[in-house]
């Protein structure tokens, strides 16, 4: 007979499976607590990452507010959607987070974040601890961009004389784009691979070269021009007025038209010295003044070709300080000539003798570079008035021909008679921009012209412009300054014309703010913990 102990040996195997159950249970449990902190911990510093770099960016670029105040509205924001709370269980307090921005743009700023949180175990009923800690920092290091082109593509119509409060609208902009400079040439930083340049454009744009010099080599047929002598522009005496005896002509001072005809180059800024490519030509003013012992197509230096010459890029400091002390204000709106004329000196086509006149700039487009253009304008596109100013300006110039029967006094272009005149003015009569539209209609030499059409006109070939400088890989901000630029129309265009922000600024004091949000964005964000 087996004994009684032996026979009941089997109820042990039920405890063992229960103690074997639960143990097995409890490492489960347990597995999948350590995978959930994993994945939490891990999808917590990812999202502070995350934040502190997508905010980071923004950093200032929220006028009329406190640029820190807003960067860390923008960062609890970024956190919240790429971490949400109670996610895969776990908890945090948004408002217990962290943030600080130590040092300014001219030196470098340090930025910080730092969140903590915790995860409920689900092992916890079989423990004294209920949860995990969870916790993540870091931090980044904010400072002026190294590997930059930038040009700022700045309005010098003559409205921008005006008043606004104590100072001129130009000294306003003056003020603005000092800050800007000053900025990005911080004492801290190593200017030799950033480069900066100005573009003042109004009726016209006057470029000159890396070197300071006017570039007639880029104009159709400039071995042909002039057609009668040479044109010593400095010596020969000037033609004077026959009422008056006032002198009416003056020198070519260097802004060139675009073309005649009907088509405006878009899709690239072709290389100025291959054949076919030259499509400028030197710009002259339409002057119909009847005082005059012969009517004239001439170029006054105080009429829409007296704006500030370009500045190339540089990386020299007071150079562009100088540049922009003697920004000079005269003639209408053109911001497509000034938009044009920056992505010129951002094209690397543009580079060498042919071009700009440097060997180095601009440089290629890489990775590694950032091109970059400010366009700013004080009022809308036109503002011609009549037909006069209106068939004076960068896209409706003729370009001179022969048959005009022009001759030349040493200053300027003359015609012999009233039908040779005609001939050059109503070579553009009713001249369209095609496929943007029409500048003016055909009503002869009569004071009558519609500036809305032509405005219309000029934001159509802008916003064409914009498109293809964006597609360029250019970064383009853009800001309306005043009450005269304050309209749906041409803060819509701007606004459509922009790839990184539109702004506007109603006072001078705005302006500063928006060119010192824009140097801020122009810059180096990395981790660095």
């Amino acid at each position: 007979m087996i004994p009684t102990t032996v026979r009941r040996q089997t109820g042990s195997v039920t405890l063992v499976f229960l103690f074997s159950t639960v143990a097995v249970t409890l490492s489960l449990l347990a597995a999948i607590d350590i995978m959930r902190y994993n994945l939490v911990q891990s999808r917590l510093q990812s999202a502070l990452d995350a934040a502190v770099l997508a905010a980071g960016r923004n950093l200032g670029n929220q006028p009329g507010q406190s640029g820190t105040e807003a960067w860390k509205a923008d960062a609890r924001a970024y956190l919240q959607a790429n971490m949400p709370n109670g996610y895969l269980g776990s908890n945090y307090d948004i408002s217990k987070v962290t943030i600080s921005v130590t040092g300014d743009n001219k030196t470098g700023q340090t930025l910080k974040m730092s969140a903590t949180g915790e995860l409920p175990l689900l092992v916890a009923g079989f423990l004294s601890t209920k949860e995990l800690p969870l916790s993540a920092a870091n931090q980044a290091v904010r400072s002026s961009r190294r590997d930059l082109e930038l040009v700022l593509v700045l309005d010098n119509t003559g409205s921008m004389g005006n008043w606004s409060g104590s100072k001129t609208k130009v000294q306003h902009l003056q003020e603005a784009a000092n800050v800007l400079i000053d900025t990005l040439f911080g004492e801290g930083n190593d200017p030799s691979n950033f480069h900066v340049g100005i573009v003042p454009f109004s009726s016209t744009v006057r470029p000159v070269d890396a070197n300071n010099n006017i570039p007639l080599h880029w104009a159709k047929n400039s071995s042909k021009w002039p057609f009668t002598k040479t044109f010593n522009l400095d010596t020969l005496p000037k033609e004077k007025d026959r009422k008056n005896a006032n002198e009416v002509g003056f020198r070519w001072t260097g802004c060139f038209a675009e073309q005649s005809g009907n088509s405006i180059p878009l899709e690239s800024p072709p290389a100025p010295g291959l054949p076919g490519n030259k499509k400028l030509v030197p710009y002259f003013y339409m002057n119909p003044n009847t005082d005059a012992y012969r009517r004239k197509l001439a170029a006054p230096t105080s009429f829409l070709c007296n704006l500030s010459p370009t500045t190339f890029l540089t990386n020299q400091k007071t150079v562009l300080k100088q540049a922009i002390a003697n920004l000079h204000v005269d003639g209408a709106t053109m911001i497509p000539a000034g938009a044009l004329w920056g992505w010129r000196m951002l094209s690397p086509e543009w580079r060498g003798s042919n071009g700009w006149g440097s060997d180095t700039l601009p440089q290629d487009k890489l990775p590694y570079l950032t091109k970059a253009m400010i366009i700013m304008t004080d009022g809308a596109n036109g503002g011609f008035g009549d037909q006069y100013a209106a068939r004076s300006h960068t896209y409706v110039t003729p370009e001179i021909k022969e048959s005009f029967k022009l001759t030349s006094t040493g200053d300027g272009l003359v015609t012999q008679s009233q039908d040779d005149f005609d001939l050059a003015a109503n070579s553009l009569a009713g001249l369209s921009l095609q496929p943007y539209g029409v500048m003016y209609g055909n009503y002869g030499w009569g004071n009558y012209f519609d500036d809305d059409k032509a405005s219309a006109t000029l934001n159509s070939l802008l916003l064409s412009n914009c498109t293809a400088i964006k597609n360029d890989k250019i970064k383009i901000w853009t800001i309306t300054f005043g009450s005269s630029a304050n309209t749906p129309s041409i803060k819509n265009t701007m606004k459509s014309c922009a790839s990184e922000a539109y702004y506007h600024a109603p006072t001078g004091d705005q302006l500063k703010e928006i060119f010192k949000d824009i140097a801020g964005q122009l810059s180096e964000l990395r981790l660095v913990q």
